[in-house]
């Protein structure tokens, strides 16, 4: 899996999505693709620095419904993330099971 200025793509739920390759980072976050594209602009998600992941109609983003974490920073920014399963694709392998978190801002 090639590594491009520090970021690695890799395919979740059949999006393709450029992730920060961060050794230090545990685990998948990825901004809701709505919230952060009427936060930004239409095609915002097109930055790498965005790392998008658009809810289909079919499996919308709840931030109403169910478990939702607060997470508050030192700059006083705030945001709410679910945890979402799907699959994820590494390079030419095969879908693997995963657990990966899905943000919007409160405070940003």
């Amino acid at each position: 899996m090639p590594v491009e200025e520090g970021f690695v793509t890799v395919n979740i739920d059949g999006q393709d999505v450029k992730l920060l390759f961060d050794t230090n980072a545990w685990g998948i976050k990825l901004a809701e693709g709505g919230w952060y594209e009427s936060e930004f602009g239409e095609g915002a998600c097109g930055d790498p620095w965005a790392g998008c992941y658009f809810c289909s109609k079919k499996s919308p983003c709840s931030f109403e419904n169910g478990e939702v974490t607060i997470s508050n920073f030192g700059d006083g920014s705030r945001i709410e993330s679910i945890e979402r399963n799907g699959s994820l694709v590494l390079g030419p392998g095969d879908p693997v099971s995963i657990t990966f978190k899905i943000f919007k801002a409160i405070k940003w």
